[in-house]
């Protein structure tokens, strides 16, 4: 596995356990492919709490407004963390 694939994979579970947590899903049922909202129930309100909780444990800062229409599926929303803890 390449460090960018282990940086991915540490990132999704963070991620994984975050949203878990947040929502009162359990880790296994925060599938990489689920959409945000459809399949895991994802609220606008969850998403901005479960989106200061990212910011706060990556030291990043993702705007929700920015980013709320174009991420969907929890794997997106790993890859922007990903890509914006990489530029930090």
């Amino acid at each position: 596995m390449t460090s960018k694939s282990a940086r991915f994979e540490e990132i999704l579970t963070i991620i994984q356990n975050i949203i878990a947590d947040m929502t009162g899903n359990e880790i296994e049922d925060v599938d990489p492919q689920y959409n945000l909202e459809d399949d895991l129930g994802i609220t606008e309100i969850d998403f901005k709490r479960i989106l200061k909780t990212i910011n706060s444990y990556f030291n990043i800062e993702l705007n929700h407004k920015e980013i709320s229409e174009e991420i969907e599926t929890v794997t997106e929303l790993t890859i922007l963390v990903q890509d914006e803890s990489e530029l930090g």
